[in-house]
């Protein structure tokens, strides 16, 4: 929707007199001053938008079950230091460009709180994980990808040919969240954690259309057989281009690796729907992530607290984790994938 400009109070034509050597003086000293300020202000506004980049943008409709649309594109701020490699790309295509988007685990701007309501960052980081039951050889994580066609890069890929929405989606699941997802599983099993994962697709028609609707009844489907599942994780890939249309590959390094970066989304109640236990959601995503920085430098983008629930108000414990960008490539997704199973590991065991 195009905004509407603001009125303008009518112009009135103002009388000058003509100014003394030392008026003039004077009113130079001013304006140079207020030169100095309007650089400070300008660079601490670029440093502002820096921490205000991560919007995890590929969550489709925060009214599950009405209808999904595609999932919008995070746009960031211009990006002017791309290499001059980069910038040489046939005419109409489109950049892939590589970004760091990470957020400060270490305060409370790890998370992006779109909701009323209050959070006490501390408070979140240092409660107590907790079971209904103790950890046996039944199921006791779900993962499962409510958005099961979203799609990764292949290796190497610095332009697109294709339009975007060709390109972000697919049916070869090698290319997908369900490899991503699978590597979750692995990991978690064969540390000890007894996983599943369900591939079903979901959505009208291979469309996004109702497809938390239908996730919805795979998750109470899941639930009913198998009593003992306390975690249900949404494995995603999220959507990101820049303001110059370049589509965004997020990245941590480590080791001479790359690693896709990772952003929780946190559902509550904010639009109604009953999510009793969403302060236990959010404090397990902003430890989880917390611990994978721990492992990973700049791994975590964050916890994004969101009005809609998601899905998240079914189980005991519920994440929806977007594991990269549609710029990253399966690998880089995978490799964080197995990070966040052994760190899960390890906070499951803990509390038990």
């Amino acid at each position: 929707m195009k905004e509407e400009q603001p009125l303008l109070a009518p112009h009135t034509p103002i009388s000058f007199k003509i100014p003394t050597k030392r008026t003039a003086t004077r009113f130079l000293s001013f304006l140079i001053c207020l030169g100095l300020l309007t650089a400070v202000f300008a660079v601490s506004g670029v440093w502002g938008n820096r921490q205000n980049w991560f919007d995890g943008g590929s969550v489709p409709d925060e009214n599950k079950g009405e209808g999904d649309s595609l999932p919008s594109m995070t746009t960031l701020p211009q990006n002017t230091d791309a290499p001059d490699a980069e910038k040489q790309i046939p005419t109409g295509a489109i950049r892939v460009i590589s970004m760091d988007l990470a957020r400060d685990w270490n305060s409370s701007a790890f998370i992006e709180n779109q909701t009323l309501y209050q959070t006490n960052f501390e408070e979140l980081k240092r409660a107590p994980l907790t079971h209904v039951g103790k950890l046996g050889a039944e199921p006791l994580v779900l993962i499962l990808h409510t958005h099961s066609a979203e799609a990764y890069l292949p290796p190497q890929t610095a332009y697109l040919q294709e339009s975007i929405e060709k390109t972000i989606y697919s049916t070869d699941e090698e290319r997908t969240v369900r490899s991503v997802g699978e590597a979750l599983c692995k990991s978690l099993n064969q540390n000890g954690i007894p996983t599943i994962q369900c591939v079903q697709k979901h959505g009208k028609d291979g469309t996004l259309q109702n497809a938390y609707a239908d996730s919805a009844a795979c998750i109470k489907a899941y639930l009913a057989q198998y009593p003992s599942i306390q975690y249900v994780i949404d494995l995603h890939r999220d959507g990101i281009l820049s303001a110059e249309g370049d589509l965004v590959r997020t990245e941590a390094q480590a080791n001479e690796t790359s690693y896709a970066q990772v952003l929780a989304v946190v559902g509550s109640d904010g639009n109604g729907t009953a999510c009793p236990n969403w302060e236990s959601n959010l404090s397990l995503a902003v430890q989880l992530l917390s611990r994978l920085n721990q492992r990973v430098e700049h791994l975590s983008r964050g916890v994004s607290l969101r009005n809609a629930s998601y899905n998240q108000e079914l189980a005991y414990r519920s994440l929806l984790l977007e594991i990269g960008s549609a710029g990253n490539t399966c690998e880089e997704a995978m490799r964080t994938a197995r990070l966040v199973g052994e760190t899960l590991t390890q906070m499951i065991l803990e509390a038990n």
